[in-house]
């Protein structure tokens, strides 16, 4: 049977094994575009049980599957590992001090624990989680408790990496 928990609020994956999550066994046929995030996120690899039926919701959850794979390539994966416990979003993949990607599945600020670089700059790119199109902002300095607040209102991917 479907343990709807993977669905909302996933737990963090092991990195003693590459798990994959589909929307088949966790939503049955109505997952949303905010699954590749929050499954990415907590380390595991995303599968769309794709429906094709041309669903505007469907094709949301294509492109943030895209979204989601150009983060992938671009960041340093293999070093990476879900760390809730460090943003206030509890969706997050970090290697401490160097990178984080933080998925906001609400609206409005939160925080980072950025206290392994305290004091270092860190980049910040911006990324509606659907399509990744992503927009720079303005640095931060790393602090125990960093808050973001994304440039628009909705979901919303904070990129920061270090300078």
């Amino acid at each position: 049977p479907a343990d709807y928990r993977y669905a909302a609020d996933p737990p963090g994956a092991s990195a003693r094994k590459v798990t994959f999550t589909d929307t088949d066994h966790l939503f049955g046929r109505r997952p949303d575009a905010s699954f590749p995030w929050r499954t990415f996120t907590r380390g595991y690899n995303p599968i769309l049980m794709d429906e094709f039926t041309g669903e505007p919701r469907v094709e949301a959850i294509r492109r943030a599957m895209g979204a989601t794979r150009r983060y992938a390539r671009r960041i340093d994966l293999v070093h990476m590992a879900p760390r809730g416990d460090l943003c206030s979003t509890g969706f997050c993949l970090v290697r401490p001090g160097g990178e984080y990607l933080v998925y906001q599945p609400g609206s409005g600020s939160f925080s980072v624990n950025l206290s392994p670089a305290v004091g270092r700059r860190f980049g910040v790119e911006w990324a509606h989680p659907e399509t990744g199109r992503g927009k720079a902002a303005p640095d931060v300095t790393g602090a125990a408790r960093t808050t973001l607040t994304p440039p628009f209102d909705g979901p919303a991917v904070a990129y920061l990496r270090l300078r």
